[in-house]
């Protein structure tokens, strides 16, 4: 099963797929085109607008422009999972070696997909504002939800997570970055790690 920012979920296996439908649109398990194509009498046609309620779900389910793109975008999966997957060797090679950036994760270029790269680094913020200052975008992925206002009621005093996120920093990864500016990107991560 595959996610992406564009919250498409896929997958071959229809068990996986059943039961999510129902749950991203409003709990209704059958959309409109499901319920015309169940009508076989003309009793069932005057009750073409039923529909029932089965489980508690969220209003998830795509418009057709949305479902229009994922399916142009699906058919590019592959060149789009093997550009970034060689953008991650090239940042992995790059800082290999490095003191103070290290990769968020084991990552396994050949054997995964990833939708993000992250390095970890102590001083986060300076390091993003270095790379900013070098007009190379950033980002902070992964803040531990009790963190957020609407979950701090569940907060578990979980102190690994409190902490460890505040070393993490994902950096550009999108099929259309170029290998001089992935070089200038790691170019710009030694100056930061030599200075440390």
């Amino acid at each position: 099963m595959t996610t992406g920012d564009g919250g498409m979920i896929s997958s071959d296996n229809s068990e996986l797929i059943l039961p999510l439908k129902a749950n991203r649109w409003v709990g209704i398990d059958k959309d409109t085109w499901k319920r015309e194509l169940s009508i076989k009498n003309e009793e069932e046609n005057n009750k073409h607008w039923y529909y029932e309620i089965a489980v508690l779900g969220y209003k998830y389910n795509m418009n057709d422009l949305s479902a229009s793109i994922g399916l142009i975008q699906l058919k590019k999966i592959d060149s789009m999972n093997k550009k970034r997957s060689g953008i991650i060797s090239r940042y992995l090679e790059g800082i290999k070696g490095f003191n103070n950036i290290k990769p968020l994760l084991p990552y396994e270029p050949g054997n995964n997909n990833y939708w993000l790269f992250g390095v970890r680094c102590k001083k986060r913020d300076k390091l993003i504002s270095f790379l900013k200052t070098n007009g190379i975008a950033t980002g902070v992925h992964y803040m531990p939800l009790e963190l957020h206002p609407f979950f701090k009621r569940w907060d578990n005093g979980c102190m690994v997570s409190k902490n460890i996120w505040k070393e993490f920093i994902t950096l550009p990864l999108h099929t259309k970055l170029l290998d001089e500016e992935i070089d200038y990107i790691i170019e710009k991560l030694k100056v930061f790690d030599d200075k440390f």
